[in-house]
């Protein structure tokens, strides 16, 4: 309670009247269930403890916050390897089977040419040098196409790369927010401890003025004419 009477705090130390209003209970009744004022913390006493208790909730939720951190980079770092391993193997397989495709295709160009006699007669006629334009062509798309293929798997392995960095970076801001809060959190649980050491230094000044006043001056009293 206070001067004002029975009053409750929240966590920011904020004071509410505890009344009607709010309860719709008669003072009456608010003192027959709470008691003698006079065993009930004062304002200033009650934030005290709001602020020793939250200061203490929010180092622990600092260091728990810290873990958190720790092993939830530790999961990023292992994803990240996993991934490349990933891709790697997918390039390295894809890789193999072009190949294996071009030589494929290349023995299919090459079985056109006919050899001996038949060859010296597919020159004379000019077929072999038409084989040998439409086996250029052939190999020139089938280069387009694998260089296509390598080219678009890269594309998509780098953007697999940035949706996970932008997954990460986005998990690790939530983390940096959380520590933001608790660090305002706690500078203001250090604000409120402050704020009622001043107004206690403030109180026992004011309360000591007056008894200076009531025992007079060092020289004693003054005596009117």
């Amino acid at each position: 309670g206070d001067r004002r009477g029975f009053v409750a705090l929240d966590r920011k130390g904020e004071v509410f009247a505890i009344g009607k209003k709010w309860l719709g209970v008669n003072t009456k009744d608010i003192k027959t269930r709470l008691g003698d004022p006079k065993n009930l913390p004062d304002v200033g006493t009650a934030k005290a403890e709001i602020a020793n208790e939250m200061q203490a909730t929010m180092s622990r939720l600092r260091t728990d916050l810290e873990k958190r951190q720790t092993k939830q980079e530790a999961i990023f770092d292992q994803r990240k390897a996993d991934l490349i391993t990933r891709q790697q193997k997918e390039c390295k397989t894809t890789f193999e089977k072009m190949e294996a495709r071009r030589i494929s295709e290349v023995k299919v160009r090459q079985m056109r040419f006919r050899h001996g006699m038949k060859g010296v007669w597919d020159r004379w006629r000019g077929e072999h040098k038409r084989i040998q334009e439409q086996n250029e062509r052939e190999a020139y798309q089938a280069y387009t196409r694998d260089r296509a293929a390598k080219g678009a798997l890269v594309l998509q392995q780098l953007q697999q790369r940035r949706n996970f960095e932008h997954f990460r970076q986005r998990e690790e801001g939530r983390i940096q927010d959380q520590a933001h809060d608790l660090q305002r959190g706690a500078r203001r649980y250090e604000q409120m401890r402050d704020d009622i050491k001043d107004e206690s230094k403030r109180d026992f000044l004011e309360n000591r003025q007056p008894n200076r006043r009531n025992h007079g001056s060092r020289d004693g009293p003054v005596l009117e004419r």
